[in-house]
């Protein structure tokens, strides 16, 4: 029994010194030594996160779009199709918007064959201001993107080289 008082005692001491100590704070040393190490890994994790930033933002917003590719600006990163419609010849016209740059564009995705060389792809708004031009020069290829106009309130269209124009939301 003497001896687990003993022991008890001993424990006792020792568990009044952790505490007496762990009141005390922090050394100066122990304070420095964290601010050092904060530092190294901020030094290695802050450039690391601003890469991964500037890796996926886009370049452009809103009217610094303006007829810049979207693929380009990586504007098509976070792009969806807000209007859509079929073309007689099969021709899906696609109006894609990004929210990121604030910006639209139209794409033309040929179902059959290929779009006529010669169409132009191009985005309008409703005063009649057209952005994007492109102009169809090669046969064979299924996609095709125009330029970027500023906004969503637009509407894709594509005029082919018999003149006529076809857009999207035309009722």
């Amino acid at each position: 029994m003497i001896a687990l008082v003993a022991k008890f005692m001993v424990f006792s001491t020792a568990m009044k010194k952790f505490v007496k100590t762990a009141n005390q704070g922090w050394t100066l040393i122990e304070t420095l030594i964290v601010i050092v190490m904060i530092g190294i890994l901020s030094a290695i994790a802050i450039p690391t996160y601003l890469g991964i930033i500037k890796k996926f933002a886009p370049l452009c917003r809103g009217e610094s779009c303006i007829n810049r590719d979207p693929r380009e600006q990586k504007c098509d990163k976070d792009a969806r199709t807000i209007d859509l419609s079929l073309l007689p010849d099969g021709t899906k016209l696609e109006l894609r918007f990004s929210g990121r740059c604030n910006a639209a564009w139209a794409k033309a995705e040929v179902q059959y064959g290929s779009m006529a060389i010669g169409s132009m792809l191009y985005v309008e708004d409703f005063q009649g201001n057209k952005y994007g031009l492109y102009t169809v020069e090669s046969d064979g290829i299924n996609q095709h993107y125009g330029s970027m106009g500023p906004g969503s309130n637009l509407k894709a269209c594509v005029k082919l080289p018999s003149g006529e124009a076809m857009c999207t939301n035309d009722d």
